[in-house]
């Protein structure tokens, strides 16, 4: 099985955004940040 990569660009959050979710996600545990990005993954290849 051949999955396409894709990077996820977060050009389009607000840098209000941005910062509450990555910023503050990284600042409690770094395992949550990759929690998030595993998530936003496994959600855009079901779509």
């Amino acid at each position: 099985m051949i999955i396409a990569s894709k990077t996820m660009d977060t050009d389009d959050l607000s840098n209000e955004t941005y910062k509450a979710v990555i910023i503050e996600a990284e600042k409690f545990n770094h395992d949550l940040t990759l929690q998030f990005g595993i998530l936003a993954t496994f959600l855009m290849l079901c779509n």
